[in-house]
């Protein structure tokens, strides 16, 4: 997090950059405490089922948080509710699929 008087820094990770999938592919976990913003920005070549899971206390303990349905070529955006403090989160897609998932944070 930006100290206070210092100008905004914004971060992006990718989840998977133009990667083929096998279903059911867990992608590796970003580390998300202490981001003011957070947002998911993900694109499929094939109809799916994007699962979101947090692990609020970064001890492995993870949780479905949300899921999302995946249109063939369509863009998907999805913001965090503000306040949303879990320490980390990562995606599990339903279907094999080329794809592209990044985390944006504030």
């Amino acid at each position: 997090m930006p100290v206070s008087g210092s100008p905004n820094v914004t971060t992006s990770e990718y989840f998977w950059n133009n990667v083929t999938l096998a279903g059911l592919t867990t992608s590796e976990a970003v580390n998300v405490l202490n981001s003011r913003y957070k947002g998911i920005t993900f694109v499929s070549d094939t109809n799916g089922t994007l699962t979101i899971e947090t692990d609020p206390a970064g001890d492995g303990g993870w949780d479905t948080y949300d899921t999302v349905t995946i249109t063939v070529n369509v863009r998907e955006d999805y913001i965090f509710p503000s306040g949303m403090q879990h320490a980390k989160v990562r995606l599990v897609f339903s279907v094999a699929a080329v794809v592209t998932g990044s985390i944006t944070m504030l």
